[in-house]
């Protein structure tokens, strides 16, 4: 019954049969003709996921299934409006991560009708604490100060509507976990652009940085960065006293970085 809960396995299969019974929709007789049209399947899924983590894997799932059976035109859209759905109502249970991946499917789908539509919902994920969310507020904001391609950007909008202030205080929300926050947040301190320059600041940023340990793809990469960049500041003096033989330790360890990157 509608009422009985299901295990999101259970779930993604429904799903999978009923994008099977719509496209065989035309065939006379057989199984997939019994197939609960998707109304009733979105009653069974309302009620067989219910906490706001279940509801974002089960968005995740189904996205999957759209990029792997290509679907387009009708079948998506009413995937793509299920997604929604379920994200929406995991991002009112305060899962940040439901509403950055709601940001992304909107997005992909050209779902938004205004960017500050878009802001909007960034600022709610990184508020419920998505650090994908944080992370993208500043790097918004730095794309823009730093006059850099748009391309880089979503859709040619980036950072309008963003202050340096904000940026900064997502940058540092994020820092502890992702990396990648440091080489943003250090440059814009660094240049004060679009914030007051703060050289100290910055080498607390960086040296927070490389000495944290961090998980993924990139940190191998951003430490490297890291690391040269605060070399520099103790090269030149800049946010702490000149310190050539630090600054040549800070290098020694970007090239072993560097080299490990390599083998």
């Amino acid at each position: 019954s509608a009422a009985k809960k299901l295990p999101t396995q259970a779930i993604a299969l429904l799903v999978m049969y009923h994008l099977l019974a719509e496209a065989r929709r035309d065939q006379p007789g057989g199984f997939y003709t019994l197939f609960p049209d998707g109304d009733t399947l979105k009653r069974i899924l309302e009620n067989g996921v219910e906490t706001p983590k279940e509801k974002t894997a089960m968005a995740l799932r189904l996205q999957a299934l759209a990029y792997r059976w290509h679907l387009d035109g009708e079948e998506l859209d009413w995937l793509v409006d299920l997604m929604k759905e379920l994200l929406e109502s995991a991002l009112r249970g305060d899962c940040g991560d439901a509403g950055w991946h709601l940001y992304e499917l909107l997005w992909a789908h050209d779902r938004f009708g205004d960017p500050r539509e878009a802001l909007e919902l960034l600022r709610e994920a990184a508020q419920a604490g998505s650090v994908d969310a944080q992370m993208e507020i500043g790097r918004q904001f730095y794309i823009k100060v730093m006059e850099l391609d748009w391309e880089l950007s979503v859709m040619g909008y980036c950072g309008d509507g963003i202050s340096g202030e904000d940026a900064v205080y997502w940058l540092e929300q994020a820092l502890p976990y992702r990396i990648e926050a440091a080489p943003f947040l250090a440059r814009l301190l660094l240049e004060g652009k679009g914030v007051p320059t703060d050289e100290k600041r910055a080498v607390c940023v960086l040296t927070v940085a490389v000495e944290n340990y961090y998980a993924g793809k990139t940190v191998f990469l951003c430490r490297n960065m890291c690391l040269r960049m605060l070399a520099d500041c103790y090269m030149t003096g800049r946010g702490v006293p000149k310190d050539r033989r630090k600054a040549t330790l800070l290098y020694k360890k970007a090239f072993d970085v560097s080299s490990s990157l390599l083998d």
